[in-house]
């Protein structure tokens, strides 16, 4: 833990200023490709990449360090770490209208989902099948797992495939607020590239 932290000291670059208050919050970069071409057109937006590996600038004020001390407090509770912490008071201090991910199956958005302002919404869209809804569940039933992952999440509004999704949420006590049914993004985005080459093949 010590030697990533100072191999990220090391790599990324310290801001002494706040991002621009935005509307709208990515939470992870991970699919940012996907979302960004059809979702994302002409919209003023902030990424928050929070996966060690992939970041690059850390954030530095006052006002960002008294907000992290005043959300301390949550340091103490179960499976909350400084990096949670971190970045719920640099979502509070940006202020956006809307949190929004494409990895709908991130433990760190629903710890931070569970902690943030309310009037800030979360919203999650749904990248793949939630097979591993089952398997933890499967895993806990067996004593495999000493404690239920499924029990962790927590989704204010879930853009999800379809009606299986809601069941499989049900059946598995996941706690998702709002459902919203919207289909696969993935294939949305293929029908929509197959449709644009069909249409440059015809002009061709």
């Amino acid at each position: 833990m010590i030697r990533k932290f100072i191999k990220l000291v090391k790599t990324v670059k310290f801001l002494f200023k706040l991002p621009n208050s935005t509307d709208l919050v990515i939470f992870d970069n991970t699919s940012l490709r996907d979302i960004k071409d059809n979702l994302l057109k002409k919209i003023n937006y902030f990424t928050i990449y929070n996966r060690t590996s992939e970041i690059t600038k850390i954030y530095i004020t006052y006002s960002l360090l008294l907000r992290i001390f005043l959300n301390l407090s949550h340091y103490f509770k179960p499976s909350i770490n400084f990096q949670d912490i971190y970045f719920l008071s640099l979502i509070e201090l940006i202020n956006p209208k809307k949190v929004f991910t494409y990895v709908d199956n991130s433990h760190q958005f629903s710890k931070i989902s569970k902690l943030a302002n309310k009037k800030i919404q979360f919203i999650a869209l749904q990248n793949g099948g939630r097979f591993d809804w089952a398997e933890a569940d499967y895993l806990f039933k067996r004593n495999i797992l000493k404690k239920n992952p499924n029990k962790n999440f927590y989704i204010d509004h879930y853009l999800c495939f379809g009606d299986f999704e809601k069941f499989q949420a049900k059946k598995y006590k996941i706690n998702i607020k709002n459902f919203t049914m919207v289909g696969s993004l993935r294939l949305a985005n293929l029908l929509s590239n197959f449709k644009h080459d069909i249409k440059k093949t015809d002009l061709d």
